[in-house]
């Protein structure tokens, strides 16, 4: 037998409820944010290509790591995801972030590639971790 609203006796109304639709609302947030990452992240594979050595060098900054190998030169970038959040909701418990590194491939002068490994992913955005290293590359007037 239930009272009035519905419960049953003696129960009280669940406190995990909003913290539930809290951490839904904030996850849909934080989705938005990782999809526009991931189409910066994939647009640097493609809007990179041909840029001269010494113009992604002056928008990306000194490489982490760089290594030569006859005419190919592979510079890496390293970044932690700047969106990291953690919550826990009774049973429920979300975590974002990653991290990434980005290597840039010259050939003859000129970025020949732009492939990303690590932990990339965040929510159902692939690459988004990686946005960071390479947003500012993608804000440069065209020549």
């Amino acid at each position: 037998m239930t009272g009035a609203g519905g419960m049953g006796r003696g129960r009280a109304p669940s406190r995990a409820l909003p913290a539930l639709l809290l951490a839904g609302c904030l996850a849909g947030s934080l989705v938005g944010c990782a999809a526009i990452d991931e189409r910066t992240a994939q647009a640097a594979k493609v809007d990179l290509v041909g840029m001269s050595a010494l113009d992604v060098q002056t928008c990306l900054g000194l490489p982490d790591q760089r290594l030569v190998s006859g005419k190919t030169t592979l510079l890496t970038y390293f970044a932690n995801s700047t969106r990291t959040f953690g919550m826990s909701a009774g049973l429920v418990s979300l975590s974002f972030g990653g991290y990434c590194h980005a290597t840039v491939r010259i050939e003859g002068g000129r970025v020949a590639g732009v492939t990303f490994s690590g932990d990339t992913s965040s929510l159902m955005s692939h690459d988004a971790a990686c946005a960071p290293i390479v947003r500012s590359c993608l804000r440069r007037v065209p020549e």
